[in-house]
C-alpha cells in the first residue's frame, strides 16, 4: 500500500498551502541526483523547446531510465525509483514508445512505472486533491511506494491560453504542493522554446532549480539536450540523444 499521509499537515485556503510541522518531525534533505547532471530528487526541473523537437520523447526515455536504472546516455541513474508520467498522449501512443523503448534495449518496464492519460488540472484544487488522494492512498496506482519523480508531460495544455498571473502563481502553488507534499522531483514538459514565453511566463520558468532546453539536428531522430540552468552544480555538458529507440515499428513518430 502507498504510506498513509500523518505529516506535515496542510490546510488549503484558496490555492496557498499553509504547512503545520511537529519539531520531532522536521528533517534535514541532502540533494541527491536520480540522474547525474539532468535530474535532481526533489527538485522542479523543465525541459523545453521549439515544437516538433521531440521534447516529450526526450522526457520519456529519461523517465525510463528512472524507473529501470539504466544509465541515460553514459549519465549514472541512481537506482530504480517509482515514476508516475502524466500525458496528453492516448494510451495506444505511450505504449508504441514504450514497447519500442523495451525492445530497443532488451528491458522490460518493471512494476516502478505508471502512466495517466487523464486530463488533469493542476489549479483546480478538488482535481489536485484527488491526484494526492490517488497516490497516498492507492486507488488507482499499483506498487508499494510512493513516486519518486512526477513528470507533467502537457506540452503547452498545462498553462492553456491563461496567462494572468494569479493563474500562473496558483500553478506554482501547486506544483510546490506536489514537491513538498509527496517528496517527489517534478518534471514539467513543454513544447515552446524559453524565448517564446513573456515575462509572465518566466516567473514559472524562474522557479526551476534546472532547465533543459531540446535542440532538434538536421536528422529525424537526433537531438540535443542543453542544459541552462542547475541550482548548485556546474552546468553539465550538452547531451547528444538518439530518440530513434522510441520509434514506432511502422516506422513513423507519433
Amino acid at each position: 500500500m502507498w504510506v498513509s499521509r500523518s505529516t506535515p499537515k496542510f490546510i488549503r485556503w484558496g490555492a496557498t498551502m499553509i504547512e503545520y510541522l511537529c519539531a520531532s518531525n522536521l528533517k534535514v534533505y541532502i540533494q541527491q541526483s536520480l540522474v547525474e547532471g539532468v535530474l535532481q530528487a526533489r527538485s522542479i526541473s523543465i525541459i523545453c523547446g521549439k515544437d516538433g523537437d521531440k521534447n516529450g520523447l526526450v522526457a520519456t526515455e529519461l523517465a525510463f531510465s528512472v524507473a529501470t536504472g539504466k544509465s541515460y546516455h553514459n549519465r549514472h541513474v541512481n537506482g530504480q525509483r517509482t515514476v508516475l508520467y502524466i500525458t496528453v498522449d492516448s494510451n495506444s501512443t505511450f505504449a508504441n514508445h514504450v514497447k519500442s523503448w523495451e525492445e530497443a534495449n532488451d528491458i522490460t518496464l518493471n512494476n516502478k512505472f505508471f502512466v495517466c492519460s487523464s486530463p488533469i488540472n493542476l489549479v483546480d484544487e478538488n482535481q489536485l486533491d484527488q491526484l494526492l488522494n490517488d497516490i497516498y492512498h492507492n486507488n488507482h496506482l499499483g506498487g508499494n511506494e510512493i513516486p519518486e519523480l512526477i513528470v507533467l508531460d502537457i506540452q503547452g495544455g498545462l498553462m492553456g491560453n491563461n496567462t494572468q498571473e494569479e493563474y500562473l502563481n496558483e500553478l506554482k502553488n501547486s506544483i510546490y504542493c506536489l514537491r513538498d507534499e509527496i517528496g517527489a522531483a517534478i518534471l514539467l514538459v513543454f513544447n515552446k522554446g524559453i524565448s517564446e514565453y513573456d515575462s509572465k511566463y518566466m516567473s514559472l520558468f524562474n522557479t526551476a532549480e534546472a532547465i533543459h532546453v531540446v535542440e532538434a539536428n538536421q536528422t529525424d531522430s537526433l537531438v540535443r539536450l542543453n542544459c541552462i540552468k542547475m541550482i548548485g552544480l556546474a552546468l553539465p555538458e550538452a547531451l547528444d540523444i538518439d530518440i530513434n529507440c522510441l520509434k514506432p515499428s511502422a516506422g513513423k513518430w507519433s
